[in-house]
């Protein structure tokens, strides 16, 4: 499944980047919007004015984050930056310092988010985790856990749980053991790069957060064959990204989910990545493009 995340830039923020500096926390709060009831046929026009209107009711209740959400998931799949990583926001008193809060653009109570959103928020874990910005492991919880209130909704509340875990997707187009060629030289160039994304830029503001072990692969000569070390890599990198489904094979939602973390950093990609072959690759995926600036908009 390729990520669709648009940046504050992108959907045209009127404030700017508030809250404070944070490092990485245990806990994920998840909310629902209740109002506006955002559908999934709802084009990107609506959803970015959606947010403009989510950021001004915020800043005109004095909070110090607008939106007060890092990240907000609609119905179509699509994702759009709140506070971001590695700042606080403002979405559940007491725990604003020690959580992150993804909220879904929907009325959890009238209707659980689609199979689109689920899946883009258990993708948006995968990579909270990847960065550092979620410890594992963590604790998972929805708002009304912490406030007299009904969100996420009791259609999304019960099933809060499918965030932890990704969906399988794609399962009919993947490489296989025994396949060769440009594609299986790409999945090992991106194995390899997960290793170094997880080991050099777990990173929250200026806390260098803990590496991962660096795995007995690492440096996978990109033969374009997909032999027995391509297979063990596969394995290390769904158990890193949380993927479950196509045994020793590699199916095409994994494949995405790889490329995306593989090349994430706090500001959502390194910038001097952006240029190369991995990274166009990846904006390709995702149907972004890059400023001028290294952000990157719709």
């Amino acid at each position: 499944m390729a990520l669709d995340i648009t940046t504050r830039r992108g959907w045209g923020a009127r404030t700017g980047r508030t809250g404070r500096p944070m490092g990485r926390v245990r806990q994920l709060i998840v909310h629902h919007f209740w109002r506006p009831d955002v559908p999934a046929s709802a084009s990107r026009a609506t959803e970015r004015s959606v947010m403009r209107g989510v950021e001004a009711y915020h800043a005109s209740k004095g909070w110090s984050a607008a939106p007060g959400y890092q990240w907000v998931v609609f119905d179509s799949g699509r994702i759009y930056e709140g506070v971001g990583w590695g700042r606080t926001g403002v979405h559940t008193a007491g725990y604003n310092s020690v959580s992150i809060a993804f909220c879904f653009g929907n009325d959890g109570d009238a209707a659980q988010p689609t199979e689109a959103a689920w899946r883009a928020a258990s993708d948006l874990r995968a990579i909270a985790v990847a960065r550092g910005a979620l410890a594992t492991p963590f604790r998972l919880t929805g708002h009304r856990d912490h406030a007299a209130k009904s969100c996420p909704g009791n259609r999304t509340y019960p099933r809060i749980g499918r965030i932890r875990t990704a969906p399988p997707t794609g399962d009919d187009d993947m490489l296989r053991t025994g396949d060769a060629g440009n594609e299986v030289g790409e999945l090992q160039q991106d194995l390899n790069r997960l290793v170094w994304t997880l080991r050099e830029h777990g990173r929250i503001g200026t806390t260098r957060e803990e590496p991962v072990r660096q795995p007995g692969w690492y440096r996978l000569k990109a033969d374009e064959n997909y032999g027995a070390k391509t297979v063990t890599a596969v394995a290390w990198a769904k158990q890193q990204l949380g993927y479950r489904g196509g045994g020793n094979s590699a199916p095409a939602g994994f494949l995405a989910r790889l490329a995306t973390v593989a090349w994430a950093n706090p500001g959502l990609y390194r910038a001097e990545a952006r240029n190369d072959t991995q990274s166009k690759r990846l904006v390709a995926l995702e149907g972004h493009t890059h400023s001028e600036d290294g952000s990157i908009v719709p």
